[in-house]
């Protein structure tokens, strides 16, 4: 690319422009499926020489706007799938080249960027993308979010591996703030949930569709980290444990469907009895409710992960 060729021969002009080559290095037509494999290699080429030369003052701004860019119409479509994906795959690869002088500048700024970006499952959920055919029933949304999310998450990890305890620690109790999970709320989370109160309102639901999707991704993220910093990682359990315990225990009153979200579809289907109406089996509610799917594996990975490494500290 003639693009490269600039970037690698006079970094220190192209700080203005480098928003608009992002935007160029990550378009669908370059990062998807369709696109040829040789223009591929090279866009991905392209995009870590520009993270290479371009200084992290310039870098982390751009990368922080070409976020909400991408995540913002991440819907069910595979190219802008592969875009957000490949965003995340350059936002790991800066933290993983990040010294020790830049690391204590941006790992705030990178941390708020992938804190921003692990909230895409709720993007993809949400009623707007749902009723422009993006979201979870479009088929592809929650498979969509999926990829991204594990995109950050590695993106998470780069960071994380170039941090002190005393930088973590913060960032590990921000993010259990973030999603509801401190210990201190763990008995009002039961309490929510043994009384199972179905929402009454469009707003009520958003706000619990919010809250289970940002329990499940804590959810990966304590499993990601656990795998990956081991023995590091036991005593930050302790935070968590009772949230695990009350996701394990009253698994079905968390996550469970929200009609006044996800019923313009049902609508739409074909007429049925009255009767056949007001007792949904199960497997149909499935079908028309993404939320069944927001509950997954990750909340048994992660508390079984946490179990086995609790034998070496106390930590309930």
């Amino acid at each position: 690319m003639a693009l490269d060729r600039v970037v690698s021969k006079i970094p220190m002009l192209i700080t203005p422009q480098v928003g608009q080559m992002l935007r160029l290095f990550l378009h669908p037509a370059v990062v998807g499926t369709e696109g040829d494999r040789d223009v591929r290699a090279a866009a991905q080429q392209a995009r870590q020489n520009l993270v290479t030369l371009v200084a992290p003052r310039v870098m982390v701004p751009a990368l922080e706007r070409s976020c909400k860019e991408a995540l913002g119409v991440s819907g069910g479509k595979m190219t802008v799938e592969a875009s957000a994906v490949a965003l995340m795959e350059l936002v790991e690869f800066l933290c993983s080249r990040l010294v020790e002088k830049d690391v204590s500048l941006y790992y705030m700024q990178l941390f708020r960027l992938l804190l921003e970006s692990l909230d895409v499952r709720y993007v993809v959920l949400s009623p707007t993308a749902v009723s422009e055919g993006k979201g979870a029933r479009a088929g592809r949304g929650l498979l969509s979010s999926h990829a991204i999310e594990s995109a950050v998450l590695k993106a998470l990890e780069a960071l994380v591996l170039k941090l002190n305890e005393n930088r973590f620690k913060p960032l590990f109790l921000k993010m259990v703030d973030w999603a509801s999970a401190r210990e201190d709320t763990a008995a009002t989370l039961a309490a929510r949930s043994s009384k199972a109160r179905e929402a009454t309102n469009v707003e009520d639901s958003e706000r619990q569709l919010h809250v289970m999707c940002r329990h499940v991704v804590l959810c990966r993220v304590i499993d990601v980290l656990g795998q990956r910093l081991k023995a590091i990682m036991v005593p930050y359990f302790s935070y968590v444990i009772e949230f695990l315990i009350v996701m394990l225990s009253s698994r079905r009153a968390l996550f469970r469907p929200l009609p006044l979200l996800f019923s313009a579809e049902s609508s739409a289907a074909p007429e049925k009895s009255a009767k056949k109406r007001s007792r949904p089996a199960e497997s149909d509610n499935g079908m028309l409710d993404p939320t069944f799917e927001v509950s997954t594996s990750e909340c048994d990975s992660a508390f079984a992960l946490a179990r086995a490494r609790s034998k070496y500290v106390v930590v309930c």
